[in-house]
């Protein structure tokens, strides 16, 4: 894990000493069970583009520890997650 976004008093691990701190809460997740809706309201779009910046690959995970295999997707291509949710 590198550049991850904590909000609202969480904590990073110390494994992760890129980690962007904020003590704002951030995000509100209201839920509407009538209409099976779910509404993400995000306050500070502008903390969650500043995160997390490095591109994961499978290279980068390395192996598994007790396989000594790679990460790979299903069909044995390799991993490359470069956005998330939001793009």
């Amino acid at each position: 894990m590198d550049g991850n976004l904590y909000l609202n008093s969480a904590v990073p691990g110390s494994h992760e000493p890129n980690a962007k701190v904020d003590d704002h809460k951030g995000i509100k997740v209201e839920f509407d069970p009538e209409q099976g809706k779910v509404h993400v309201h995000i306050d500070e779009p502008k903390l969650f583009a500043e995160a997390s910046p490095a591109v994961i690959t499978t290279d980068f995970l390395g192996k598994t520890h007790h396989a000594d295999m790679k990460h790979e997707q299903p069909d044995s291509t390799p991993y490359r997650f470069e956005s998330d949710f939001s793009g």
